[in-house]
């Protein structure tokens, strides 16, 4: 976290890491940019019209450059939970502005992880996520492959969708209702959701949560270049 947000603003930046001494332990801290504003998901909850295509994708677009420099480090680094509850709108002027306020549970890629990879019989095939806003790999990857820099474009393509219809991509009552929405062909498109879209938005929206992980954008790079 200390060094990526040392190199993109779109990080919460840290100020300070050490250690002090709490009686006879010591306890690690950190020292965190102060940000002012609320999360995505409260500021969603409060808007009475959705976002449109074109507002949605500039308020956004910070955090995915921010996941794209994750991304793009040697190794890669994958958030792996994106969602609207996670990224921070902050007021700056006249504008607003979006800001990751943690790297969730992040993971360090490997050399041989790629999208649709399996694995094997001794993986257990599960993984901690938030299930409203889970890709299907969270919910199995021995059956559906490993997670990596395409769940986090999945999460962003969900974002957007819920900016543009204000309401949840994947709705359920339960896990297994969940898990059944994530793992169905049928995409929670934007218009598949109710949002009057361009061709070209729900074209872009269909890429980034689509089924298969191999069938996405790779990275936030890749949906970054997209976005324009």
């Amino acid at each position: 976290m200390a060094e990526l947000s040392a190199k993109h603003p779109s990080f919460v930046q840290v100020h300070d890491i050490g250690t002090m001494r709490s009686g006879v332990f010591d306890v690690p801290y950190l020292v965190l940019e102060w940000v002012e504003g609320k999360d995505l998901e409260a500021t969603l909850r409060a808007r009475n019209v959705p976002y449109g295509e074109r507002e949605a994708m500039t308020l956004l677009k910070p955090a995915v450059a921010g996941m794209a420099a994750a991304h793009g480090m040697h190794p890669p680094v994958a958030h792996r939970d994106l969602k609207s509850a996670n990224v921070m709108v902050v007021e700056t002027g006249d504008a607003a502005a979006v800001k990751i306020p943690d790297l969730g549970m992040a993971k360090v890629m490997q050399p041989w992880e790629t999208p649709g990879q399996r694995f094997t019989r001794t993986s257990s095939g599960m993984k901690a996520f938030s299930p409203h806003d889970g890709a299907r790999e969270q919910w199995n990857t021995k059956k559906f492959g490993a997670t990596g820099p395409w769940t986090d474009v999945h999460a962003i393509g969900l974002m957007l969708v819920e900016m543009v219809t204000l309401r949840p991509p994947l709705e359920g009552n339960n896990e297994y209702e969940l898990m059944t929405v994530a793992t169905a062909a049928g995409r929670p498109t934007p218009r598949a959701r109710g949002a009057q879209v361009s061709d070209e938005f729900e074209e872009l929206g269909a890429k980034a949560i689509a089924l298969r992980a191999e069938d996405r954008f790779r990275n936030a790079s890749e949906r970054l270049s997209a976005i324009g």
